[in-house]
């Protein structure tokens, strides 16, 4: 009896012994793919991370060059409305934004928001203040006596109000081959925030003033004609840079 008994344990004993085994191995088998399925994640989760550190990387140079964008902005807003025109009748102002309106020039920089999105009192910078001095190089010139090669706008005068009223000096500068010309003058003009534009009026009885508008995104820059004052018909033009 005893023998039968040792006979029938050991078959039991072999089948919980391969079990085990079996255990074992599925335990390692699972360990295995769970490493597996880890080392995977990890990659993964290393390349999201890498991807992620070179969007912020891209956010932080888009932010750095936020300024230089604005102004490219600016100045093509600046080049498409004079080309197209900003629907605006003259001597409106428009506010712009996704819920575009038009206001009255003068309502600019009183104080007061006109603007449903206060545009109106956020281009109050006058770029020409007092003791500023721009220096400007002639293009072309159809209709001035003297022919100047370079003339130097200073500001003398500077009282902030809707616009700026100003007192500019000119100083003309003619050179040629024999001898150098100047001359010496003085005009009233004013910076007009809603055109974005310096106007001055004629210095003699040639009717002959200057409008220099700030349409290039830059505050150091305008782009200018010498007009026939009483239509704005160009017949100069004459670019100033801020010294």
């Amino acid at each position: 009896r005893s023998t039968s008994s040792n006979t029938a344990t050991k078959p039991r004993t072999m089948r919980t012994a391969l079990l085990i085994a079996g255990l074992l191995g599925l335990v390692a088998l699972t360990h295995a793919q769970v490493a597996a399925r880890l080392d995977s994640q990890e990659v993964r989760l290393n390349r999201m991370t890498a991807r992620l550190d070179g969007l912020l990387g891209n956010l932080e140079s888009a932010s750095g060059g936020a300024k230089g964008s604005e102004n490219s902005i600016a100045g093509l807003n600046g080049k498409l409305n004079a080309k197209y025109g900003d629907d605006c009748p003259d001597g409106q102002f428009q506010c712009g934004g996704s819920d575009p309106q038009c206001i009255g020039n003068l309502l600019v920089c009183d104080g007061d928001n006109e603007c449903r999105n206060g545009m109106d009192e956020q281009v109050c910078d006058n770029p020409m203040p007092k003791g500023s001095v721009w220096k400007g190089r002639m293009s072309w010139d159809k209709c001035t006596a003297r022919k100047p090669d370079h003339m130097t706008l200073t500001v003398n005068t500077a009282f902030d109000d809707v616009r700026v009223d100003m007192e500019v000096s000119m100083a003309i500068e003619k050179d040629t081959e024999d001898v150098s010309a100047s001359a010496f003058l003085l005009a009233p003009g004013y910076y007009d925030y809603a055109e974005k534009r310096l106007v001055v009026k004629p210095p003699e009885t040639d009717n002959l003033g200057i409008v220099c508008k700030f349409n290039t995104g830059r505050s150091d820059k305008c782009t200018g004609y010498i007009v026939r004052i009483t239509t704005l018909e160009k017949c100069a033009r004459i670019d100033f840079v801020r010294q």
